[in-house]
């Protein structure tokens, strides 16, 4: 059993789908951390997203789900219950709730079950707020905090959180030193054409167009950053753009974080990569789907250093043609309106590389 002191605070917070989702929880367990520095703070996660919170200041422990695994099925569910009660939690925040999580914490008896409303198992849960998340009113980082805060956190206001190790950052250097690329002699962008299937992407070609004329008009380095089953694509995508681009090594979350933070600016889709950027603070544009489900309000980062991109079209969430009315509607986002965007945040280091090849 763990030890544990009487007033001591233990806290769970489960957030056991998708990478990008788990990283926008990091706000949520900072709020925790900062308002009770002597809890015990552990967080519930899939085994797929795992490499986000190591090194995480603000957890002590990970309660690591494997789903298709030792966790499987009911007998699997009961396995992971009994780890959760060997921690004795007081408290659990369940940030979006499923009933497989929300069962696992009842039968855990934990005796404060926060979490979000209107679904038929919330009887499960003992203190709710309703959140109209499909609205897509906030952003997901602020109904995250909003749920910590039920659980007497004070609210704050920030970006993700993410902690690349030192053999991250090395892994990465060694990666651009061998191709002789140095972040304070280069433009570097990187591009993320893949989409994990999480939501519609900007077509290839369209990445390929847009590589080329960063390269010839402002001198880029372009890489080329690719996720499971996307190697091809992006060697594919290497051999149409040329001179001047180079795929990205195989990665694990915190090694993406560590490359993505040696780039000047990262153009993507709204995948899980997008959010490893902004844990960054690295310049980005992000291109985003239409739909009402993938809005950038709820998901996207937008302020001086990062620029949202998407269709403006009245997307109807339907992407049948005939519903739809278009063919491709992503193409909407014409390579000219991203090449612009990339001139407004790169300004200063164009106008440096202009300098330095006046004066060589």
């Amino acid at each position: 059993m763990p030890k544990t002191s009487k007033n001591q605070r233990r806290i769970l917070v489960v957030r056991n789908d998708k990478v990008g989702d788990l990283i926008i929880a990091t706000p949520a367990l900072k709020a925790l951390r900062e308002s009770f520095p002597d809890a015990f703070i552990s967080a519930w996660v899939s085994i797929y997203a795992k490499d986000v919170l190591s090194n995480n200041p603000y957890v002590d422990k990970v309660i690591v789900e494997d789903e298709n695994g030792k966790h499987k099925g009911l007998r699997g569910l009961l396995l992971l219950v009994e780890e959760i009660k060997k921690e004795r939690f007081d408290t659990a925040v369940v940030i979006f709730p499923f009933f497989r999580n929300a069962l696992a914490v009842f039968l855990a008896r934990i005796p404060i079950r926060i979490s979000t409303g209107f679904r038929w198992y919330q009887f499960l849960f003992n203190r709710l707020t309703y959140l109209r998340r499909s609205k897509a009113l906030r952003h997901e980082i602020d109904y995250a905090v909003e749920l910590v805060e039920m659980a007497g956190a004070k609210p704050i206001k920030g970006l993700p959180e993410l902690y690349p190790s030192k053999d991250d950052y090395n892994y990465a250097e060694d990666f651009f030193s061998k191709n002789g690329i140095r972040k304070d002699n280069n433009i570097i962008i990187g591009i993320n054409p893949g989409s994990g299937l999480s939501a519609r992407k900007w077509p290839e070609k369209c990445y390929i167009e847009l590589s080329k004329r960063l390269i010839e008009k402002i001198g880029a380095d372009i890489i080329i950053f690719w996720g499971p089953g996307e190697k091809a694509m992006a060697e594919e995508m290497a051999r149409a753009i040329g001179k001047g681009s180079v795929i990205a090594s195989e990665t694990n979350i915190l090694q993406l974080a560590a490359f993505i933070s040696n780039c000047s600016l990262f153009i993507t889709n709204n995948t899980g990569p997008m959010h490893i950027a902004a844990a960054t603070d690295t310049p980005m544009i992000a291109i985003f789907d239409p739909k009402k489900a993938c809005a950038p309000e709820r998901w996207g980062y937008e302020d001086e250093k990062r620029i949202v991109l998407k269709p403006n079209i009245d997307c109807n969430d339907s992407c049948r043609k005939k519903r739809c009315g278009y063919d491709e509607c992503m193409e909407l986002v014409t390579v000219d309106m991203v090449f612009k965007s990339a001139q407004k945040l790169l300004g200063s280091e164009i106008l440096n590389q202009r300098k330095e090849g006046e004066n060589a």
